[in-house]
């Protein structure tokens, strides 16, 4: 939900944040009149849905779709079925190393988000057909992605041969503890320079 404080700032209130946990979120000045409008106008338009959750909170979401044809229920599970995409796009950023490019030229840069997409491929598909043992462990464990994609790399170059990647990647392997969440650590980020613009 948008509020408008009494001293201007604007702020969406019940934004889900990392673990689940519900905290509300100031809105940059320079956007806040934009924010009010859509806001405004999705409670004009009745666009905007609520959905129940479990811990007596609620989610409040604001589309454009037709209220008819995608009730709240229906917006929920397109929400849980968009949340593999997400954390696929996470793979691809921090494990493929899709953050940052060497390249400068667009061509390029495009190449290496190919070449990556094609590895991040390659790495899923070795790794789901790698058989983890269950044994008598407290928890059900997964396959290590971090790990098993630098396997993959290595076995894509030769360096390893199949029976020896499965064999590693069935080794590196990490709990599967559902519910459990940790605070966000951030980091300071270090700018990058243009300086080969300047001729």
């Amino acid at each position: 939900m948008v509020v408008l404080e009494a001293d201007g700032s604007v702020w969406i209130r019940g934004c889900k944040g990392k673990g689940g946990r519900i905290r509300d979120i100031p809105v940059d000045p320079a956007y806040a009149e934009r924010v009010l409008e859509i806001a405004h106008q999705a409670e004009i338009d009745g666009n905007k849905r609520v959905f129940p959750r479990v811990n007596s909170a609620a989610e409040t979401v604001i589309t454009n779709l037709d209220p008819d044809a995608f009730p709240p229920s229906e917006l929920k599970n397109l929400y849980a079925m968009r949340w593999g995409i997400e954390t696929s796009f996470r793979s691809l950023k921090y494990t493929m190393g899709l953050l940052h490019f060497h390249a400068k030229k667009v061509e390029h840069i495009l190449q290496e988000i190919f070449a990556r997409l094609i590895m991040y491929n390659f790495s899923e598909l070795i790794t789901s057909h790698v058989v983890i043992q269950k044994g008598s462990n407290k928890y059900v464990y997964k396959a290590n992605f971090s790990a098993a994609v630098h396997i993959c790399r290595q076995l894509f170059l030769g360096n390893v041969s199949p029976p020896q990647a499965e064999t590693l990647i069935a080794r590196a392997v990490s709990p599967f503890r559902p519910g459990r969440s940790s605070p966000r650590r951030f980091s300071p980020k270090s700018t990058v320079s243009f300086i080969y613009r300047i001729a």
